[in-house]
């Protein structure tokens, strides 16, 4: 393990954090009837890090088709993540007066 570089050893990291969030979610929601919803954040915070930081070991790559492959990952994450503010930031307006 210490014979791997930093971005690879962060992706490892949380990609442990992810699964070990999942699990629990995934455990207190059908094992113990408990809303684990705010367990949501953290599990796609930790999913996409897990993809960013895989993408910038793709970027340091000498092989250009690997490089480019990093940086379609982390452009991914950030237009995924640009999406879904949009989305909530559009929910928000068109529900400001309440929505049914």
């Amino acid at each position: 393990m210490t014979q791997l570089s930093a971005p690879l050893r962060a992706a490892i990291v949380f990609g442990l954090l992810a699964a070990l969030t999942w699990m629990v979610a995934v455990t207190l929601s059908w094992g113990f009837d408990v809303d684990a919803d705010i367990a949501g954040p953290l599990l796609f915070g930790s999913m996409a890090a897990v993809v960013v930081c895989v993408g910038v070991e793709l970027n340091r790559q000498e092989r250009r088709w690997i490089r480019a492959l990093g940086v379609l990952l982390i452009a991914g994450v950030l237009i995924a993540g640009l999406l879904l503010a949009l989305t909530l930031w559009y929910l928000s307006a068109l529900c400001e007066h309440g929505c049914n």
